[in-house]
């Protein structure tokens, strides 16, 4: 799992809360007032920020703690950063694409002033960018901004590095349209007290329990369109995603492939023996509904937690192949008439105008 957010493995300075950044904006502009700061003052005026909310740099996106720190005796001043978000990579050929981005970001920002303020990027921080599209989208937007400063990566590294298939679950053709199921971040809060003895050490506990999936539903391919649709081309647009009653406020994006419709899903995936919400049951599997006003058939599109027949697998998939056809199996489609009173749906049968769980970009299920 990517282990990320406020309670993971490496803390953002901005997933400290509201005030720790706006002491960091206040750091930033008084080292900006020094002329040539020593290397004891930067490393004191921003390790108190590059940690994570109960002050562990070792949890930290970016660690200093080995850079020049008076008060760590001999390994203390070692000029050494530490970059806790970069992990293992499971080929040689990613690893040294992540290595060659980090040179050229380093590169950049040693040549080039950055004088445009810190975004606060509030609730959008893991609403936004828990999506992997919108990941993409920044990512893109980094390639672009390396090539203008003259340290653009060859487009081999590009592709690598925009590879994303461990967040592919699978795709499913429908007459009208695509729609794509990806797994997206999950930021696991602490539960209880981090600092209390019983969680000192290596670990802490960790409400693992939501899951976030992103759903992109796609445009028909060129030649590949029904003849209702292909007298409009529009027709894939009017479709309707539903979960649980409510209608998902589907995000118009284009990207390479082309038009296509964003939105995230957030629910609670199992029930665990020690978690944030007691009472909190896991209504799974997550079944999408897709209907059109003047369509007589609608989908139901299931995303399993196992296999879609309930049973447990009998152990670990033998590589990655065998793991990509697990996770597309996990998708089922049931094609539903409507106008049969025998087999009516009752999946998505009254859409809400509302709801407490409705962000800018996801739907939170867990308050159904």
């Amino acid at each position: 799992h990517d282990f990320v957010g406020g309670g993971g493995q490496s803390v953002r300075p901005d997933e400290r809360g509201a005030d720790a950044f706006d002491d960091l904006v206040l750091a930033l502009e008084l080292l900006e007032r020094e002329p040539n700061p020593a290397p004891e003052l930067l490393w004191k005026s921003l390790a108190s920020f590059l940690c994570d909310t109960v002050g562990n740099s070792h949890r930290a996106e970016i660690n200093i703690e080995k850079l020049w720190n008076p008060y760590l005796p001999v390994r203390g001043q070692l000029g050494l950063v530490e970059f806790r978000s970069l992990r293992m990579q499971h080929t040689p050929q990613r690893a040294t694409a992540v290595a060659c981005l980090l040179r050229a970001l380093l590169a950049m920002l040693a040549t080039r002033s950055y004088r445009l303020p810190l975004i606060d990027w509030g609730r959008e921080l893991h609403d936004r960018f828990a999506l992997p599209f919108y990941l993409q989208a920044d990512l893109d937007a980094v390639f672009a901004e390396l090539a203008d400063a003259g340290l653009g990566l060859a487009a081999p590294l590009r592709e690598v590095l925009q590879q994303n298939e461990f967040r592919y679950f699978g795709k499913v053709d429908l007459p009208f349209g695509s729609l794509e199921l990806w797994r997206g971040l999950a930021f696991w809060p602490l539960v209880g007290d981090a600092a209390s003895p019983e969680q000192a050490g290596s670990s802490r506990r960790v409400d693992a329990s939501t899951t976030r999936i992103e759903v992109r539903w796609r445009s028909p391919a060129a030649g590949d369109v029904a003849s209702i649709a292909a007298h409009d081309p529009t027709h894939w647009a009017d479709w309707r995603v539903m979960v649980d009653g409510v209608e998902l406020p589907l995000r118009t994006e284009q990207d390479s492939v082309g038009a296509l419709k964003v939105f995230g899903i957030r629910y609670a995936s199992f029930v665990p023996l020690s978690g944030l919400h007691p009472t909190l049951a896991a209504p799974t599997p997550l079944t999408l509904v897709l209907r059109h006003a003047k369509h007589p058939t609608e989908y139901l599109v299931t995303l399993h937690e196992w296999q879609p027949d309930g049973q447990a697998y009998p152990g670990l998939p033998l590589d990655l192949n065998e793991a990509r056809q697990r996770r597309a199996a996990r998708i089922t489609v049931e094609a539903v008439n409507r106008q049969a009173p025998a087999s009516a749906s009752t999946h998505g049968t009254v859409v809400r105008p509302s709801h407490k769980g409705l962000t800018p970009y996801s739907l939170d299920r867990r308050y159904r």
